[in-house]
């Protein structure tokens, strides 16, 4: 549902779906991705460059030659941490000192084809605030440095004249520069690319990076459990890299490895062929850059942990299961805010503890007295791509050692909803699929002598009285029913060819000539969303929305967020994730 007043007061609410192991070797412990430090201009210096860059653990490090944000040719393979608090102005000087080449796409445009993949900008994902440049403007293109006028007045000339969004192009730097508002909500956010034609590309290079906004008056950072902690920054990547054959054991992030063919990737001058049957591109996860890292608890200890799933299509079920040998329970997993906003419950959800929601694992059956609560858990449990979970994570009074999974990519099947967070057999454990799934350990520990540590929750009372937006769905003028809708589809290969069709909204390809829709300021609007094909994301750019139903199941309380998992149909073969 949707209450468009202006670009700081606009907001919509959605409904629709909605004896112990010996340690592995090689599983270091997490490190967290460089926080991002301001000039003396107050400004965040954030550059683009190719470089070779290496992945480690999981075995021998891999090398991958790639686009990437990392302030140093051997830094981890994650964009850094940026930080700012609300009444800021967020200044950033976008480098981009990757090299022009047709070969990529850089002097081709499409509505439905990949292209572009040197091509950048900014977006700040989830943020409140202008979409007017030099604010988050997704339509912005800002080309390599070496980019000529002449490539670059064929950018701005690429749309027709009467185009309603004209195309935006600079070469080389360019400069942000938006307030956020004072009242902002404080949680985890995040940036990357939007350049239209290249996300895909560019989320499996890596280049994203966590956005954290502190509130120490008002939002999670003044509560003294959450000051206490240690905080651990977990950034998910998808590094699509493959091996071509020719470049010497380095790794390539490259569009035959990310889009899976090569009919949508002739260019002029077009690429070589590939060789037959090339090698597929990876599909394990790695956090920070790392692969199979560990994050290491004491007994009891409660730590923050600020989760960003950056990666470009797996849905992560954020569940911790004990590795054969554990019988201590798990970490719980208390959620402290989502998507950026703080998680605020009834008191009388739940019953008699004052703590915060802990995740568990995924319900399927929706059908009994516990359905609205548990459809609450699996809208959150369910980390998709673009979402963000603020946790508060403790450790058991006994030691024990945890592993967070994937379902395998690579499966021709995908597990069905209660197999999701299932205990790992030995036979998982010793077979091929083990190190697909593997995203990281959590290993909890008996402290040392004289350790000192945060073992401290916040409550959900605290949790309620945090800054949030002004809540849509028990509003007075809450429309009865649907007054927007959105079906993801797939149409035919007649409005792309080259890639035997375009994903579509309402049966329409996207097209930047025309605004397809249009919003009443002031105006509130059910929205119903729903998927035709495969699972797919919904995300409305600057407004977050509350999801309060999924199917005929009510939630037991909304959830804010900004970007929403739309399931498959359970009838619908084929879905890449279980559907619910």
């Amino acid at each position: 549902m949707m209450r468009v007043r202006s670009w700081w007061q606009a907001s919509v609410m959605l409904a629709g779906f909605i004896g112990c192991l010996s340690r592995p070797g090689g599983a270091a412990e997490l490190q967290n991705p460089p926080d991002m430090r301001r000039d003396a201009d107050g400004r965040f210096e954030l550059t683009a460059r190719q470089g070779t860059y290496t992945i480690t653990g999981g075995g021998a490090p891999i090398r991958v030659d790639t686009r990437s944000f990392a302030q140093t040719a051997d830094g981890p393979l994650v964009g850094p941490t940026l930080r700012i608090r609300g009444g800021d102005t967020l200044k950033l000087h976008l480098r981009n000192e990757l090299t022009y080449d047709p070969a990529q796409g850089d002097a081709f445009m499409s509505d439905t084809l990949p292209h572009g993949f040197d091509v950048l900008n900014v977006h700040y994902h989830g943020l409140h605030v202008t979409p007017v440049s030099p604010g988050d403007n997704v339509l912005l293109n800002v080309y390599p440095k070496d980019t000529t006028d002449e490539e670059l007045a064929a950018c701005k000339h690429e749309v027709h004249d009467d185009a309603e969004h004209r195309h935006v192009c600079f070469a080389g730097d360019y400069d942000y520069s938006f307030e956020l508002p004072g009242d902002h909500t404080a949680g985890t956010y995040w940036y990357h690319p939007h350049k239209h034609g290249a996300v895909a590309m560019h989320l499996a290079s890596g280049l994203a990076g966590a956005l954290i906004i502190e509130d120490p008056a008002h939002g999670l950072d003044s509560l003294a459990a959450v000051k206490a902690a240690a905080e651990k920054v977990v950034v998910i990547n998808e590094i699509m890299y493959r091996d071509p054959g020719t470049t010497g054991g380095v790794n390539v992030v490259d569009c035959l490895g990310v889009y899976g063919f090569m009919s949508a990737c002739r260019y002029d001058p077009p690429l070589p062929p590939p060789p037959p049957d090339p090698p597929a591109a990876n599909v394990k996860l790695s956090v920070n850059g790392q692969f199979n890292p560990t994050i290491t608890l004491r007994t009891g200890e409660a730590q923050v942990w600020r989760v960003l799933n950056a990666a470009v299509g797996n849905v992560v079920p954020f569940c911790l299961v004990p590795m054969p040998g554990t019988a201590a329970p798990a970490p719980s997993l208390f959620v402290l805010g989502v998507d950026g906003i703080p998680v605020q419950r009834p008191a009388s959800v739940d019953g008699a503890a004052d703590l915060p929601i802990a995740l568990k694992a995924p319900v399927y059956d929706l059908s009994g007295a516990a359905a609205a609560s548990d459809a609450v858990t699996n809208e959150i449990g369910l980390l998709a791509p673009g979402q963000r979970l603020d946790l508060m994570v403790q450790g058991a009074a006994q030691p024990g050692y945890y592993v967070l999974l994937q379902p395998d990519p690579s499966a021709q099947q995908q597990p069905t909803m209660d197999q999701l967070c299932a205990t790992p057999t030995q036979a998982l454990i010793d077979g091929a699929a083990w190190d697909r799934q593997v995203v990281m350990y959590v290993d909890v520990v008996a402290p040392g002598t004289g350790d000192a540590y945060n073992k401290d929750v916040p409550t959900q009372a605290q949790l309620n009285a945090l800054r949030r937006p002004t809540p849509l769905a028990d509003a007075e003028d809450r429309p009865p029913a649907p007054t927007q809708g959105v079906v993801f589809g797939f149409s035919s290969q007649t409005f792309s060819p080259a890639t035997n069709g375009a994903s579509t909204v309402n049966g329409r390809p996207f097209n930047l000539q025309r605004t397809q829709r249009f919003l009443k300021l002031d105006q509130m609007d059910l929205w119903s969303v729903q998927s035709a094909s495969d699972a797919h994301m919904f995300h409305i750019h600057i407004n977050p929305f509350q999801v309060f139903q999924r199917g005929n199941v009510a939630f037991a309380f909304p959830v804010w967020r900004d970007t929403a998992l739309v399931n498959c149909n359970s009838a619908t073969s084929g879905c890449s994730f279980p559907a619910a």
